[in-house]
């Protein structure tokens, strides 16, 4: 009589289907009475008997007539990966039937959109119907480098759970080969990286994630996709939309202000400054500083544009657009783009910087210097890639040394504090407690480069900014971050940045 051999299954050997570590006993036994297990410890039925008939997973589709099409759309290196006697992996095959195929492709360009929906449908690993027993996480990866979740349909059949939470249940499970097994299904298995945009959003209103439900039936309301060329789409999160964030007046007119709201999503609304960005469709990254046209339109008609930017945090980097951080690095995939969640929501600049800091008290001589030197022409050469530090008036009383400069001293002054790059600081941008940040300013040093300012904040958030031939205790600290302008963005600081010796 044989012992039964404990083995323990958990997340890390079966992904998508052990719900908690426990040890399951397989029973060694005659050849005749044979019984399988599930992944979750259920005892199933007689096991499945391989097949000697069909060496390989391709040979065994390649025999069903009614799995034609399908087969004639799988790419050359998945149907190579098929064809292999000796694999070392043995795969899954969700193959849709003729009519299903067809339907499924008939709304989709040819070429590698076809191709990558028929990836999808190929699973590298096996997954026989009887260890499906309840609803799963996602299990893949699939050949087109996803996720798929399985489930049991009301009345107990198998079935792969696709993104838009409908049930597609298995026709004709368990086909089997020597190396891998094929469920027939009478619907094509769907992804988001196969929809247009528009299809994307409705399909997340009814899906699995809920938290970007709101999100995307309000984007779908306010029909600013439909003219929208976007490769990139930004969703905020159920909790960003509620105003748990640093603009609770905002998020009140977003939800009462329909007009606005919908200006909101189109300055969701992406599209890379650079036309080679986003060419490859395995791209989910970008360059540090990736700039990005969105589709809103300033009240004076301008363009707006935010800027991509990597920010290391302490639980990991992330992507964050001017003031939307992402949830993660790991965008959902539409046709033509990409989708990423954001933890906060990027409100629609409706004034330019010179208007804003007009609008803030104690701004007299900076609004003045502004206007006089004509360094807005510096603003709108840099198109919205600005950081703007602007001096409050009790901060050029005592400067006697930089209120006698000429207009062209002053307008390299002001040069020292335009930084090119939109930097958000505070705790949702770069500028975290107890870090040090050396960034360009437009104002030359003299052998032909730039003068570079620190940028260090103490572990209490107070935050300073000076250059290497300022001593410390005469740097400027930062009183208000993030004043987005049509044209950059406004820090407000104390007193001016002294030029160093002879710049000026």
């Amino acid at each position: 009589m044989w012992k039964p051999h404990p083995l323990w299954l958990t997340h890390t050997t079966l992904r998508g289907f052990v719900q908690d570590r426990r040890p399951i006993r397989l029973h060694r036994v005659r050849a005749q009475r044979r019984w399988g297990y599930s992944v979750t410890g259920d005892r199933l039925p007689q096991a499945i008997p391989p097949s000697n008939r069909y060496p390989t997973v391709l040979s065994r589709l390649q025999s069903d007539s009614d799995l034609s099409q399908f087969v004639q759309a799988l790419p050359p290196d998945v149907r190579s990966v098929l064809d292999q006697r000796n694999s070392n992996t043995w795969y899954t095959v969700f193959a849709p039937t003729n009519r299903a195929w067809n339907e499924a492709v008939s709304r989709l360009p040819p070429g590698e959109s076809v191709a990558n929906l028929a990836r999808h449908h190929v699973l590298n690993k096996m997954l026989c119907s009887r260890a499906i027993t309840r609803e799963s996480s996602e299990v893949g990866p699939t050949m087109a480098e996803d996720y798929v979740r399985m489930t049991r349909t009301p009345n107990g059949r198998p079935a792969v759970l696709g993104p838009c939470s409908d049930q597609i249940p298995f026709e004709r499970p368990d086909l089997m080969s020597a190396t891998g097994v094929i469920h027939v299904v009478d619907k094509a298995i769907t992804p988001l990286g196969s929809m247009e945009l528009d299809e994307a959003l409705k399909c997340l209103q009814r899906g699995g994630k809920q938290e970007l439900a709101q999100a995307a039936r309000e984007m779908e309301e306010c029909d600013v996709v439909s003219r929208s060329k976007a490769k990139v789409v930004l969703l905020p999160t159920a909790k960003a939309l509620q105003g748990a964030g640093d603009n609770p007046s905002m998020a009140k007119r977003m939800r009462s202000d329909r007009a606005y709201r919908c200006k909101v999503y189109a300055h969701h609304l992406l599209t890379p400054d650079n036309p080679k960005s986003l060419k490859n469709t395995k791209q989910n990254g970008f360059v540090q500083e990736e700039k990005f046209r969105t589709d809103y339109t300033a009240p004076n008609g301008s363009p707006v544009f935010v800027t991509g930017s990597y920010v290391r945090e302490r639980d990991g980097s992330k992507l964050s657009f001017n003031g939307a951080k992402t949830t993660n690095l790991k965008p959902l995939k539409f046709r033509n783009g990409l989708i990423y969640s954001v933890e906060s929501v990027n409100y629609p600049p409706e004034k330019t910087m010179l208007e804003l800091i007009r609008e803030e008290p104690n701004t007299i001589q900076i609004v003045s210097k502004i206007q006089e030197t004509g360094i807005q022409k510096d603003f709108d050469h840099l198109e919205s890639k600005v950081l703007f530090l602007a001096p409050i008036d009790m901060g050029w009383k005592t400067r006697d040394v930089e209120n006698a400069y000429s207009t062209p001293q002053t307008r390299k002054l002001l040069q020292l504090h335009t930084i090119p790059h939109p930097i958000f600081g505070g705790d949702n941008g770069f500028v975290w407690h107890s870090t040090i940040h050396k960034v360009d300013t437009l104002l030359p040093d003299r052998s032909g480069g730039r003068i570079q300012l620190t940028i260090k904040r103490h572990p209490d958030g107070n935050t300073f900014i000076g250059h290497s031939e300022l001593p410390e205790k005469l740097w400027a600290m930062v009183l208000k971050w993030n004043k987005v302008g049509t044209d950059g963005v406004v820090w407000m600081i104390d007193w001016p940045i002294r030029c160093p010796e002879d710049i000026c």
